[in-house]
Order: structure tokens, then C-alpha cells, then sequence
């Protein structure tokens, strides 16, 4: 709900686009994950879960999107568009011959997906590098920016920051 109000806030801002994109990314993951738990269906709860993980391969994607977008980095454009290209590359694997999605774990509260695969590792480079890396953007402008007359811009890379 709170992401379809910022994108009909201001539709042609860069800014929310990417906010709105990276709400839907995680939508469909939480969405996803939340149908699996209430199913008793042992085929649909993985069918939901890979559904699911398809969320969580472009988070990364559209979170570094909305970083860059808010501290108005336009020479990001190659690492943007690198950063679809290879959540692309990740879905067309996830939905064809090597799943990062392969079966289910049994724990005491019930399913969780079984990610043990050999190109798992190299997608949580690609996860937890483009969150660190929007992160690290982050911070590098909060710590040059922390002195500026423009203290609005300051304070919402700040808030963001801590959310």
C-alpha cells in the first residue's frame, strides 16, 4: 500500500520509480513466502517459494536503483543496468535448468526452501555486494555531505540510512 502511494505521489520521479520497483521486488518475495507457510501442499509451497525467491533475485538490483537515483549519481547508469542484466541472468537460470530453489528443509515450524545449490554462492555475491555497495554510497555521502547549507537532502539519506 505505502509503496503504490509514493510512485502516485510523483510518477515521473526516478526516485520513487526505483522506491516502487524494490516495493514490489519485496512484495512478491514476502507475498510469496507468506502463501507457502499457509499451504499444506507440498508441491505449491515449493512452486511458491521459487516464486518467491524471483522476488528476491531483483531486491538488490532495484535497492542499489533507489540508492543511486537519491543521491543523484548519474554515471551509475552501467552499474544499473549491469545490476538488471545479471538478475535477469539469475531468473532465467532460477526458472530453467538450475534453480536456486531446489526442494524443501524440514524444521520444527515447518518448510523453509532448500538453497544448497553450486550457483547459490555466487548469487549471494551478487545480493549482499550490490547491498553493501548502496550502503557504502551511503555513507561516503553522508560523511562529505554532513557540513553542506542543504541539510533536507542531508536528512533524507540519513532517514533512509537508518531504515
Amino acid at each position: 500500500f505505502f509503496n503504490g502511494l509514493v510512485y502516485v505521489k510523483n510518477r515521473n520521479s526516478r526516485i520513487n520509480r526505483a522506491f516502487a520497483m524494490f516495493g514490489i521486488f519485496l512484495f512478491i518475495w514476502l507475498f510469496s513466502y507468506a502463501l507457502a507457510y499457509f499451504t499444506q501442499d507440498k508441491e505449491l509451497k515449493l512452486i511458491l517459494f521459487r516464486i518467491g525467491y524471483s522476488g528476491i533475485i531483483f531486491m538488490p538490483a532495484s535497492f542499489f536503483c533507489f540508492i543511486s537515483y537519491l543521491l543523484e549519481r548519474q554515471r551509475d547508469f552501467v552499474i544499473r543496468v549491469g545490476a538488471y542484466l545479471v538478475g535477469i541472468i539469475f531468473l532465467v537460470l532460477h526458472t530453467t535448468k538450475y534453480p536456486l530453489v531446489v526442494g524443501l528443509h524440514t524444521y520444527p515450524w515447518g518448510y523453509y526452501p532448500n538453497t544448497i545449490t553450486f550457483i547459490h554462492p555466487v548469487f549471494l555475491v551478487y545480493l549482499f555486494g550490490f547491498f553493501i555497495l548502496a550502503n557504502g554510497l551511503m555513507v561516503t555521502h553522508l560523511i562529505k555531505k554532513r557540513n553542506e547549507s542543504n541539510q533536507i537532502k542531508y536528512m533524507r539519506i540519513k532517514y533512509v540510512f537508518w531504515k
